[in-house]
């Protein structure tokens, strides 16, 4: 996320009444269609809130510096909020809800073990639990640790933070934090590994709040 520094009142007014519009006009980012207000935003005092996946801060509350930030790949400098992140679509649903589950992606975790997500499981990650494909991915390349979950099957956990720094880009703090958990079943599977069972947000029974899919570096 890049912040560009404003040149006078005028300016930063005439920035905040076009967010609040964007913010009030804007659908939200749905597995298709992905809305660049819901990664970064300026909120009714002017503070700017996005998110990120990985460990900044130490609990709700707490300051989140620029060096947590920059190690997650994220650029926080004085300014006006603004932000582009490059994102891929979703597959189409027919691609999804294939009954031959078979593999959509494919990628290493921070092990290099090469993890696939089949059309099933993402099916259920996406529409039950509201995240996209890009949560499970890095989540299992961005935890430090994996624990065994059972038989074959390993469990992986991230932190998704919710960050609120002021309008010009200090004072960062961790407002939200929901962990995400991942299953990965390395078991064989029509000549391939299984892959990823599940993802899903730790205590919420349903859809994770739009802030975790919505988290910058993804």
């Amino acid at each position: 996320m890049h912040l560009t520094k404003a040149t006078n009142r005028a300016a930063l007014s005439l920035f905040a009444i076009a967010t609040a519009f964007a913010l009030a006009t804007a659908t939200p980012a749905t597995a298709s269609e992905f809305d660049t207000s819901a990664d970064a935003t300026a909120d009714a005092d002017e503070g700017v809130i996005f998110s990120v996946l990985g460990d900044v801060g130490d609990g709700v509350g707490s300051i989140v510096s620029d060096e947590e930030l920059a190690q997650l790949g994220i650029e926080v400098t004085p300014g006006t909020a603004s932000s582009t992140p490059t994102v891929q679509a979703e597959p189409a649903p027919t691609a999804r809800a294939a009954a031959t589950n078979n593999v959509l992606f494919r990628w290493n975790d921070f092990g290099g073990r090469q993890v696939v997500l089949r059309s099933q499981p993402y099916d259920k990650i996406l529409n039950k639990h509201n995240l996209t494909y890009r949560t499970p991915r890095v989540v299992t390349q961005k935890a430090t640790t994996r624990t065994l979950d059972g038989g074959t099957s390993w469990r992986y956990r991230l932190a998704a933070n919710e960050v609120k720094c002021d309008f010009w880009g200090n004072n960062c703090k961790v407002v939200r934090t929901v962990w995400v958990r991942t299953i990965v079943d390395f078991r064989s599977y029509q000549g391939d590994k299984y892959g990823v069972v599940t993802a899903y947000c730790e205590g919420i029974d349903g859809k994770c709040p739009d802030f975790v899919k919505n988290a910058l570096n993804q």
